[in-house]
């Protein structure tokens, strides 16, 4: 079929060409420029982009997609109105139609022929139209109140839902809609409009309904899970509850401090306060004297206390030589110290004590001083045998000189006696004093100075012998002497001269009857450490227990009390007893 073509020069005169004659022409839709012609689509194949590419069209143009374009958050702003647009759906058709209506009119009013078709067809965009309580997502029931609801009886409408609640799907008779749930506990929300519930995070909870944000876990309690509605507390249920913490490590200027803080998330960040230790038994104790508890559950020791590794909660106070404890970890000691005695108060095997706490090795010296102190001890034993053996011989009678040297001594040893005394209370004495205090104790019979460790060992009970005995020695030496002297120079001519044994022995217990006596009670003076152990005061290393070394001890001591009970007895008969008789008979 021949065809001819033809172009118009308007587009006036292209309209009225192909209305007027028959044929085959372009259109575009909707449009009302030939809609009253009825025309035929005419279907070409489709498009073949490749030919188009080679200028080949045989094939129709390709197709273009139109398709309904709106405000992004239009669902947000405008939920009904977007319900709408979504279910909107009108054929071509439908469009032609409405167009052809306002040709046959003849009015050219297009919204009048609009209003004409929505009157015709209610039945069709009716369904269109979103029902008041069709709640879209974001979107929860309410009355007529604008109370949120659960379901459709007494709803009107929709509207978004509040922070703290989450927008829920459901179905019910009238088909899907949405109610506004509020969060259960353990969860949040803390924007409206949303669709669902976030659970708390790790270190926080939610303790109530409807929360719109999760609270951190209070200090001294975590959380381990997601979605609590409660924090474990630390030690829950203990009888340290109170004094349980979390805390952390922070550097402050460079060093290490704990700090307790919110919303720790496992027990591992849980210990106790500070100014609190944790025992064997996990339970939080208050930290005590002599001790320093950060809150880390580590404990340090104070200067001048000591306390056990395996057991750092029982303290000791260093009595004396408070630099024996130089503090820090439990278990530390001055260098050369024995950790395993009470208060770090021996020296290990080989070593003596020091001027600064610390044990040094012995030495040559340390035997030097002490045969030294065993020469002068029996030269002065010496001394007052002779001294004592001459009074009064041949009638003659002591220099004034000679006495007044006695005198002047007995008074030094008695001043010293009571300055050990002095040296036995628990006083605190400052220096030079307490030096003072120290040289003159060997009159008391305190033999540390002598380092006797470094020549013979004893245990406690036996070196408190040695001391409490010392005036026996003393006698022992003196019988020596005379001995030597009736069997050397007199050939026992007089026998052994018992006399003057007596008048040794007499002198003796009365220069150190205060030692004696001082040094007796030992085992009865203790001082408490802040653990409450007591500890013999001259004994360090002895616990008042009356077990073990301290039961020894107390045996010596009643054995002990024989000799300055004897000598009181002796000296009262002499003086009530002998003296008067004496003195009738002009025998003094």
């Amino acid at each position: 079929m021949p065809m001819a073509f033809g172009t118009a020069i308007n587009s006036s005169m292209w309209a009225s060409i192909n209305i007027a004659n028959k044929g085959v022409f372009y259109d575009f839709e909707p449009d009302v420029t030939f809609l009253s012609q009825h025309p035929k689509r005419i279907s070409f194949p489709r498009n073949n982009a490749r030919e188009y590419i080679q200028k080949i069209y045989g094939t129709a143009f390709g197709g273009m997609m139109l398709s309904n374009w709106y405000f992004k958050d239009l669902k947000t702003v405008a939920n009904r109105a977007h319900s709408l647009l979504t279910d909107y759906k009108l054929s071509q058709d439908d469009i032609n139609g409405m167009l052809e209506d306002v040709g046959l009119v003849g009015d050219d009013d297009y919204w009048a022929s609009a209003c004409r078709w929505v009157i015709k067809n209610e039945i069709l965009w009716k369904n269109w139209i979103p029902d008041s309580t069709t709640c879209s997502e974001g979107y929860g029931l309410v009355d007529s109140a604008g109370s949120l609801l659960e379901n459709r009886l007494q709803a009107v409408d929709c509207k978004i839902c509040p922070v703290g609640r989450a927008s829920t799907p459901m179905t019910d008779g009238k088909g899907p809609t949405r109610f506004c749930l509020q969060c259960p506990k353990g969860t949040s929300q803390g924007l409206p409009g949303e669709q669902e519930c976030v659970p708390c995070d790790l270190g926080s909870y939610s303790a109530v309904p409807g929360s719109m944000a999760c609270s951190l876990c209070a200090v001294g309690s975590y959380g381990n899970i997601t979605g609590l509605s409660a924090c474990s507390v630390c030690g829950n249920g203990t009888v340290s509850e109170n004094l349980r913490s979390t805390n952390k490590a922070v550097k402050i200027h460079l060093e290490e401090e704990w700090v307790a803080y919110q919303g720790a998330v496992s027990l591992d960040a849980c210990g106790c306060v500070k100014g609190a230790r944790i025992d064997a038994l996990g339970e939080c104790l208050p930290c005590g004297k002599g001790l320093k508890c950060e809150g880390s559950g580590k404990v340090m020791v104070l200067e001048g206390f000591y306390a056990a590794a395996d057991s750092p909660g029982s303290v000791f106070k260093c009595y004396g030589d408070a630099k024996r404890c130089p503090g820090g970890a439990p278990g530390t000691c001055a260098p050369g110290r024995d950790n395993e005695t009470v208060a770090c108060i021996s020296c290990k095997s080989g070593l003596s004590p020091g001027d600064d706490g610390a044990c040094k090795p012995c030495s040559s010296r340390n035997s030097a001083v002490f045969s030294m102190a065993i020469i002068l001890t029996v030269l002065a034993i010496a001394v007052l045998y002779i001294f004592l053996r001459n009074e009064g011989q041949d009638g003659k009678s002591q220099s004034n000189s000679l006495l007044i040297a006695s005198i002047a001594v007995g008074q030094c040893v008695t001043i010293s006696q009571f300055l050990g005394v002095f040296r036995q209370l628990k006083i605190g004495w400052g220096s030079p004093f307490v030096d003072v205090l120290d040289f003159v104790s060997l009159l008391a019979f305190n033999f540390d100075w002598l380092s006797l460790s470094c020549v013979v060992t004893f245990p406690p009970w036996q070196m408190y012998a040695v001391r409490v005995f010392s005036v026996l020695k003393f006698i022992v030496v003196a019988c020596c002497i005379q001995f030597l002297y009736v069997g050397l120079r007199k050939r026992f001519v007089d026998g052994l001269e018992m006399f003057v044994i007596v008048k040794v022995m007499g002198n003796l217990m009365m220069v150190f009857f205060i030692s004696v006596a001082g040094a007796i009670l030992a085992p009865f003076r203790c001082y408490t450490h802040p653990n409450g152990v007591s500890a013999v005061q001259d004994f360090g290393g002895v616990l008042c227990n009356s077990q073990g070394e301290h039961q020894k001890m107390l045996i010596v001591a009643g054995i002990a009390l024989i000799l300055p009970v004897s000598f009181l007895a002796i000296a009262s008969y002499v003086v009530i007893v002998e003296l008067p008789k004496r003195m009738q008979k002009a025998d003094v």
